[in-house]
């Protein structure tokens, strides 16, 4: 099923999205160290590099960044290209 989207429950998260030529673009900040209390699914975040955030994401795919100086997409973990393509 799908999981209905709660602006409330992530707005801490300083997340936006919005539609590039008809496709949506996530826009995050860096994050690093999330941790949980034991009732809640809502992480307390710190700031952090992109090196941090690569690491902590669930997917490698995830750890993708476009650099909007460069015009190049960085792979932090080194493992984000070999999965997009098969390797």
């Amino acid at each position: 099923g799908v999981i209905a989207a709660n602006p409330a429950q992530s707005k801490h998260l300083e997340t936006a999205t919005m539609k590039v030529c008809g496709i949506e673009i996530d826009f995050c900040n860096l994050r690093t160290n999330e941790t949980y209390t034991e009732d809640s699914r809502i992480p307390t975040t710190e700031f952090g590099s992109p090196a941090d955030d690569a690491q902590r994401r669930d997917f490698c795919l995830n750890a993708l960044f476009f650099n909007l100086q460069t015009n190049q997409v960085e792979d932090w973990s080194k493992k984000g290209m070999d999965d997009l393509f098969g390797n």
